[in-house]
């Protein structure tokens, strides 16, 4: 037996001498494992080694005896609390020269790991970042350190650097971690990279930030909610980043989401940025094209229709029609209760109340008096449809565009009002066109009286509904004899109402 005097004085040099001088490996096989046994109780680690070297080397597929030799060599003290020689075994496990379970292997990492970071971890939790940043990073330069060794030093680096606000080495660190996480490590992490990439870009690091991004989208390639919020930080980041921002950037992510209006919906988003930026022509190219897209139903595409449509009113009316159109036949269905959508209906009335303004001055008055009283006749019928254009509309939703719709009216009666006024009959005597006069006076009178109801209708449905723009400021001050004082210069205004 092993524990006889004879077997403690000779099995060493017998084994010895048999495998030396025998022939026939399957002879030799089962007498490695007794050499190799006798060899570690003699703490004779270097023999024990050429043993473990030599039966791996002939009886590769054996791997339950591989398994067994290995886990008791690393396991004695010599060689665990030699963190190189440790990890240089760690090493040619990784690289297959050892070819054992993955239990064994991850078993074996991870004392590796816990060996490479003990020390340094606990300056790291003591408050001591500078030496834990030195012993991250050399573990991060051992040739001996194993992948995932690596990995975990950078991304520690990256953490104690974000902690210390150091935000382009926590950006480099970040990156080289990453660098070495494969899906899995990826995912595990999402959602602290993501905070980082996030942190990064508000700390000024825009560049470090979107790369992170880059890297994480890819490396992830998901399809779910958090990859969704990934992506949208990284679009809207990049449009805020760069200098002449453009949709294409973005596309790296549409292997991975499969909603194909994914892709449109950010796009729509975007339109608020460009809109700010005064990029009103980029705005109207893509909504000629994402008004086409029936499948993608916004209401950010609805507003951006309207603040197009509100700033071409005034420059070019066919596109600010046209554009106008488009929306209404697309959203009619689902979105007739919402208030962009009313604000456009209450564009195209506006256009119909321009259009009924100037044909209404078309033709002008002039003698034989016929043809006079019919043209007056007509104006009178005219303004009296347009003024029932514009109250209907008053109270059809569009607040907005409340104001240059009562603009056109009272405008138009000032405008009849004095043709009427400055008419005189051609060719005819003093005293016909003093009588002339005089009956036209009374009708004057008339439509006075109704511009003035006209303005104070206006001025009540500002005040009541709270329409408190500068449009409706400066409106009010120009058409009332009542002064609104503007407390604020922005878009919006505080009026005195009990002025």
């Amino acid at each position: 037996g092993t524990d006889s005097d004879f077997y403690k004085n000779n099995a060493q040099k017998i084994y010895e001498s048999f495998i030396k001088d025998e022939k026939k490996l399957m002879l030799k096989k089962p007498v490695y494992p007794l050499l190799f046994s006798i060899y570690l109780k003699s703490k004779n680690i270097v023999s024990a080694e050429k043993i473990l070297n030599g039966y791996n080397k002939y009886f590769k597929k054996d791997m339950k005896t591989i398994e067994s030799m290995l886990a008791n060599l690393l396991d004695f003290d010599l060689i665990k609390n030699d963190k190189a020689k440790f990890l240089s075994y760690v090493k040619r496990i990784n690289s297959k020269e050892f070819v054992i379970s993955r239990k064994l292997a991850a078993a074996i990492k991870n004392n590796a790991l816990s060996l490479q970071f003990k020390g340094v971890q606990e300056n790291s939790s003591s408050g001591k970042k500078a030496s834990a940043l030195r012993g991250y990073k050399l573990i991060y330069d051992d040739s001996l350190s194993t992948r995932e060794a690596r990995k975990n030093a950078a991304f520690n680096m990256a953490v104690l650097y974000y902690d210390l606000k150091y935000p382009k080495k926590t950006a480099e660190w970040t990156l080289n971690a990453i660098a070495l996480m494969d899906k899995k490590d990826l995912g595990k992490m999402f959602k602290t990279l993501r905070r980082l990439s996030v942190d990064l870009y508000n700390f000024g690091n825009e560049d470090e930030a979107l790369k992170i991004m880059i890297k994480l989208g890819n490396g992830i390639c998901s399809d779910g909610l958090e990859y969704r919020n990934l992506l949208t930080d990284y679009f809207n980041f990049y449009l805020l980043n760069s200098a002449s921002p453009r949709f294409s950037t973005a596309k790296f992510f549409k292997k991975c989401v499969k909603d194909p209006t994914f892709y449109s919906k950010l796009k729509i988003k975007a339109y608020d940025y460009f809109l700010s930026a005064g990029d009103v022509k980029f705005v109207l190219k893509g909504l000629n094209k994402s008004l086409k897209n029936k499948k993608v139903l916004m209401r950010e595409e609805l507003r951006a229709v309207k603040i197009i449509a509100l700033h071409y009113l005034s420059q070019n009316d066919k596109i600010a029609d046209a554009t106008v159109n488009m929306a209404l036949k697309k959203y009619k269905k689902k979105f007739s209760a919402d208030m962009n959508f009313k604000e456009l209906q209450a564009i195209q009335r506006l256009r119909k109340i321009e259009s009924a303004t100037m044909t209404m001055f078309k033709r002008g008055l002039k003698f034989p008096e016929n043809i006079f009283n019919s043209r007056l006749k007509k104006r009178l019928s005219d303004i009296g449809g347009l003024a029932k254009l514009v109250y209907d509309s008053s109270s059809k939703g569009g607040v907005v565009l409340i104001g240059l719709m009562y603009e056109n009216l009272i405008l138009s009666y000032d405008k009849l009002i004095t043709e009427i006024s400055s008419f005189s009959p051609p060719k005819k005597s003093p005293e016909y066109v003093a009588g002339f006069k005089k009956s036209m006076s009374s009708l004057v009178e008339n439509l006075k009286k109704q511009s003035q109801d006209v303005r104070d209708t206006y001025k009540k449905i500002v005040i009541k509904k709270e329409l408190l723009t500068l449009q409706n400021h400066d409106l009010l001050n120009n058409f009332d004899q009542t002064k609104f004082p503007r407390i604020s210069s922005d878009e919006w205004v505080i009026m005195d109402r009990g002025n």
